[in-house]
Formats: C-alpha cells, sequence, structure tokens
C-alpha cells in the first residue's frame, strides 16, 4: 500500500472521528433534547426540614404553626411541661408570656436531657438538665428547669440575635451559639477548657470564644462538637471567609492541625489543608462520632480528617490523618471529576460515611455492618462506591439522606424515601423485620400519606436494642417506625411498629 494511500486512509478517520464525536451531538440536538437529562441535586424545602429532634429517649417536633411538641422520658424536665412525668403521646412545651408571638424554628437536644429552643425573633430558650450551668440561664442557676427559661446572654451581646447553636452529646455538658454578627459564644462545663475562651472554669451564663488574631474581621457562620463515650470532644467553627478552626481533644489528629495525641487544646486554631491543593474555601462541614470530620469546599471537593477506623475517610486506607486529606471519588478518564454537594457522617457506627453528587447520586463508604452502605456486600469499603438504586427510582436524584448506626434513609427528588441495612425493629418501614443490603427499598407509607412527599427523616440506632426512625411530609406532618418500647413513636403503645405511623397531636391542633 503507497504512503499516499495511506495517508487518505488517516485523514478520513480523522474526518468521521470528527463528524461522529464532535459535529453529531450538534445535529442530533433535537434528539438528544428528547433525553432525560441528567438529574440535578435539588434541595429539599428548608422551611419544611429540622422541625424534629430526639435524643433516643426523648423526642422533639415544631409544627406548622411555630409551636414546639415533646413527648417520651421526662425525668429531668426535658419534656419542658412543668413535670418529670413521662409522657407517652405528645404535649406543648411550655414557654413564658415573654415568648409573644415567635415561633420555634430550631432545636437542639442532649443525651442527658438538656434541650435548646431557638424562636423567630433570635431569642435562644433552655430546659431540663443543668448540672454544670448548660443552661446557661442565670450566675449560679445549677438547678434543672421544668419549663422554657431564655439564656442569660451578657450585655455586649446588644442587638444581636442568635442564629445557630450546637451541644455535645456525652456527659460534657457545653453549648455553642453563633450570633448575628459571627460571634461565636459558649457556657456550661469548661472542665478541659472546651469553652475556648482560655481557661478552665465553667460559665452558667454565655461568654465569648477567644479566637486568634489571625481570625481577622471575619465572622463564625456555624459551629460543631464531636464527643464520644471514650470522653474525648473537639469543637469545629467556619468563618465566612472559609477557614475552618478547631480546637479540644487531639488524640487522632481530629484537630486537622498536624499533630497528634497532644494535651487539650484551649482555643481555636485553624485546620491546615494542603499547600498544594491551592485556595481551599470550605462551605459546610460535618462531624462523626469517632474522632472525624468531613469538609466540603467551594470546588465541590471533599475532604476528611482524623480518625479513619474501617475506612471512614474514604481515602484508601485505614491510616488516621492528622491534616485533611481529599477524598476521591471513581471516574473514568474521559469525564469530570465529581463534584460533591452534601455529605453525611453517621454517628453510633462502625464509620459509615455518605456523599451526594451534583448529579444526585449518591456514594457510601467506610463501615458496614448489617449492610448500612447500600452495597452488594457487608464488608467496609475504603474508598467511595456509588450506590446502585433499582430501576423504579428512574430518572430522579437523591436529594437528602439520614443515616444513623446501622441503617440509612434517602430521600429523591421526587420525595419518596428509600431505607437499608440494619431492619431488627423494623426500622426500615417496610412491614418486615428482614436486613435488606442492596438494592434500596422504597418505605412503605400508608394511603392517608396522599399526594404529600417526604421533606426530611431522622434516625436513631444508638445501640443494637433500640432502632427507630422519623420523616416529616410536605404537608407538615410528623411520621415514626421502628423500636416503641419506651413510648418513642408517640402512640401511647410500647409495640413495634414496622410501617409509618403518623404521629397524632391535639385534637384540632393543626401540625
Amino acid at each position: 500500500m503507497s504512503m499516499a494511500r495511506n495517508s487518505r486512509i488517516f485523514v478520513s478517520a480523522v474526518i468521521a472521528f470528527f463528524v461522529v464525536f464532535i459535529l453529531m451531538p450538534s445535529a442530533n440536538a433535537a434528539t438528544a433534547a428528547a433525553l432525560k437529562a441528567t438529574p440535578v441535586f435539588v434541595a429539599p424545602k428548608p422551611s419544611l426540614s429540622n422541625r424534629f429532634a430526639t435524643n433516643g429517649a426523648s423526642s422533639y417536633f415544631i409544627d406548622r404553626a411555630g409551636r414546639l411538641w415533646a413527648w417520651g422520658s421526662n425525668e429531668v424536665g426535658e419534656l419542658g411541661n412543668g413535670s418529670i412525668i413521662d409522657s407517652p403521646t405528645p404535649v406543648r412545651v411550655k414557654f413564658p408570656a415573654k415568648l409573644g408571638h415567635a415561633a420555634i424554628i430550631r432545636l437542639t437536644v442532649t443525651e442527658d436531657g438538656s434541650v435548646y429552643a431557638l424562636d423567630s425573633v433570635g431569642h435562644l430558650w433552655a430546659w431540663g438538665y443543668n448540672r454544670h450551668g448548660q443552661l446557661g440561664v442565670g450566675f449560679g442557676d445549677i438547678e434543672n428547669h421544668l419549663t422554657a427559661t431564655r439564656v442569660d446572654f451578657p450585655a455586649a451581646l446588644g442587638t444581636a440575635l442568635i442564629v445557630s447553636i450546637a451541644a455535645n452529646h456525652e456527659g460534657f455538658d457545653s453549648v455553642y451559639a453563633v450570633d448575628s454578627l459571627g460571634r461565636l459564644w459558649a457556657w456550661g462545663n469548661n472542665e478541659n477548657g472546651q469553652l475556648g475562651d482560655g481557661s478552665l472554669t465553667g460559665h452558667e451564663t454565655p461568654v465569648r470564644v477567644k479566637f486568634p488574631a489571625a481570625l481577622g474581621h471575619a465572622s463564625i457562620t456555624s459551629v460543631a462538637v464531636y464527643n464520644d463515650e471514650g470522653g474525648f470532644i473537639a469543637i469545629y467553627a467556619l468563618d465566612n471567609a472559609g477557614r475552618l478552626w478547631a480546637w479540644g481533644d487531639d488524640d487522632v489528629g481530629e484537630l486537622g492541625n498536624g499533630s497528634v495525641n497532644v494535651d487539650f487544646t484551649m482555643h481555636p486554631a485553624q485546620v491546615r489543608f494542603p499547600r498544594n491543593a491551592g485556595a481551599v474555601s470550605i462551605d459546610s462541614f460535618v462531624t462523626g462520632s469517632s474522632g472525624d470530620f468531613f469538609a466540603l469546599d467551594h470546588a465541590g471537593r471533599l475532604w476528611a480528617c482524623g480518625n479513619n477506623e474501617n475506612g471512614r475517610l474514604g481515602v484508601g486506607s485505614t491510616t488516621s490523618q492528622s491534616t485533611p486529606v481529599q477524598v476521591r471519588f471513581p471516574t473514568h478518564w474521559w469525564q469530570r471529576s465529581v463534584s460533591i454537594v452534601s455529605v453525611v457522617a453517621a454517628r453510633y457506627s462502625y464509620g459509615a460515611s455518605y456523599a451526594i453528587d451534583s448529579a444526585g447520586r449518591l456514594w457510601s463508604w467506610g463501615g458496614n455492618r448489617y449492610g448500612a452502605l447500600g452495597q452488594d456486600t457487608s464488608a467496609a469499603q475504603l474508598t467511595p462506591q456509588r450506590v446502585q438504586f433499582p430501576p423504579a427510582l428512574r430518572g430522579d436524584s437523591i436529594v437528602s439522606l439520614g443515616a444513623d448506626g446501622y441503617a440509612a434513609y434517602a430521600i429523591d427528588s421526587a420525595g419518596r424515601l428509600w431505607a437499608w441495612g440494619n431492619n431488627r425493629y423494623g426500622q426500615l418501614g417496610s412491614g418486615h423485620i428482614a436486613n435488606r443490603f442492596n438494592p434500596p427499598a422504597l418505605v412503605r407509607f400508608p394511603g392517608d400519606l396522599g399526594s404529600a412527599s417526604i421533606v426530611s427523616v431522622s434516625a436513631r440506632s444508638p445501640n443494637f436494642v433500640s432502632a427507630f426512625a422519623y420523616a416529616t411530609d410536605s404537608m407538615g406532618h410528623l411520621w415514626g417506625w421502628g423500636y416503641n418500647n419506651h413510648g418513642q413513636l408517640g402512640d401511647a403503645s410500647n409495640a413495634i411498629v414496622a410501617l409509618p405511623t403518623r404521629i397524632r397531636f391535639q385534637a384540632g391542633v393543626a401540625q
């Protein structure tokens, strides 16, 4: 074959490649438009989410009128109704007259029974357990409170409003609040210096957390606390410049500053991201349950740091990391890197972690007991793996996820709820008690859900003898199912419920 002929064949091949791979998409635009586009991440309606909270023994729900209801254990007055008598059905939390017409918009409850509620005008209320003054209701006040009392901020708060709160869960009894000027306040137990004010003195009223001069004029936008049964605590705060700050215990590198097994750090220090990563601006972060955290940056990259038991960091090993490492998601060479929009680190688990990408796909990695990762295996996964949903998902995307312990729940863009993992107490809402690894199955809501869609989900499985789940629908109704021996489902019974049941409030009172 002549060289000229070879050249003609080569040129023809190049032209064919150009026509097929470059021009064809334009020529067939009409056909391509007829195909379903890749699902886009859709966030749940914020006005309907985050209305429910539980510590496993007591539960709380904000109705559409901004009223707060509680049920379950009431040993330290955590139901806020003026008594210490347990209630198997929802009761109204009692607020003083000075609440006025304000609505309750957000709440937090600790394992010990300290409860915090934020109202619509920026006031913070507290009640329940108060051994270390963690309710913040007055100097020298360490008595339990049976009804809601305003947190006693100093005059320095001025006209600023409280915009977010965080509290620890395992006996440290310290609380943190961000105000509308971007200042961070703390109060309660301070035996390890966790209040970040440079002392070991506890405070029954809020004090300012002392940040280093490097904070400059930046404002704090959010705060979160990690603590575990082993007696470790770490606190994280994000500023509006995209920098993450941390202080507290650093036994496995969870503070992200390059150190391990150091004495308790009493002042916030900036988390160190790799220099070769370029500018890293953090948008959000979550803490795990065993000394780990994940941070999501503005470019959609996910970073992990701290304890890496069972591969919970998703970085391909089980070696703990004392500075953040980027989590790598598998892609083909011709595809763009995965952009992450949401991450969840399950509490009370063997290190199960989850992320949703910008295409609405769900990924999971880490500990996998009872199939909590939604993979076709019970083995731990050291790197992210895509959760494969059944054909019934169709073109819908995953928009949010709840996971706690050994089961997980995902809401899709059509408002349907999927579940998988441990099902010992019917917590998957499938009507039976068989575990489910993969694929995820739809939770079976009864007919009275009607055309409503699911907007939020909360799961609790702190141990092998207690596991239940709750979901809020678009009509403002609350549903519950699973373990119920202590009246967690608010239905005045202690029978296990393997299908979602609507939780009823007082007759004539709209949810």
